[in-house]
């Protein structure tokens, strides 16, 4: 199987103060669709946790040209492209219920030893079924430029009980949610994000603090993540007005 498809009805829950489908929200679809996928493939996390092992998220980004409204279903499909031995490349569309297309995305995913807390070769696993097509044209580069660390934008954090997931870490949707953070409430109400680079560095734990840091440049927003003064996250946003 080598692409997988499934719908997700946006519920009161994953819409922000307008109405719309919230990135983080969006980011839990995609993440839940592709952990189905990898059961699909025999590369899911009931396989992979008897061995001590799971899949990380490292670097997404993510097009948008709409997000939908309270109600509407999302038709999202997956697959896996690109493979070397470090990393594997994940795909997305999303498609409203009309059909067009409303989002694109690219992933990497790298896979993790639960118990030592590192990467693992993928030659560990047996091959699965992959197509070479990607989403869109872009190519992951360099790494975003980091925010200034005097900006005013800023946000304290602890993290909760609700914000660990199966890995035994914080889970990739909430460091969305924590960027976004600190973005102030006047921009945030007359613009709207149509692009998301996304880069995962090191990981966040129950009990720890945190400092989001934005710097808002024109249409661009840049963000890092911040604990016991290391870096564990990075973004860039990049914004249209309405």
């Amino acid at each position: 199987m080598a692409k997988y498809s499934d719908d997700y009805r946006v519920r009161v829950g994953d819409t922000d103060s307008c109405g719309f489908l919230k990135l983080p929200s969006l980011l839990g679809m995609m993440q839940e669709i592709a952990k189905d996928h990898a059961e699909a493939l025999e590369i899911g996390s009931s396989v992979l946790m008897p061995q001590g092992l799971g899949w990380a998220l490292a670097k997404l980004r993510l097009d948008i040209d709409r997000l939908p409204n309270c109600g509407e279903r999302v038709f999202i499909k997956t697959w896996a492209s690109a493979r070397n031995k470090i990393y594997t490349a994940r795909e997305f569309l999303i498609y409203d219920d009309l059909g067009d297309k409303i989002a694109s995305a690219r992933s990497i995913w790298v896979l993790f030893d639960l118990k030592r807390r590192r990467l693992e070769r993928l030659d560990k696993l047996p091959s699965w079924t992959r197509d070479e097509e990607f989403a869109s044209d872009f190519e992951f580069g360099d790494m975003p430029e980091a925010p200034d660390t005097q900006s005013p934008m800023k946000s304290n954090f602890g993290v909760r009980k609700d914000d660990i997931d199966m890995n035994g870490h914080v889970n990739n949707a909430i460091y969305l949610t924590w960027a976004l953070e600190p973005v102030p409430d006047d921009f945030y109400a007359s613009h709207r994000a149509k692009g998301v680079e996304l880069w995962f560095l090191n990981e966040v734990f129950r009990g720890q603090r945190l400092d989001s840091i934005c710097q808002i440049e024109g249409g661009i927003s840049k963000h890092s993540i911040v604990s016991e003064g290391r870096e564990r996250a990075r973004a860039k946003i990049e914004w249209a007005e309405i």
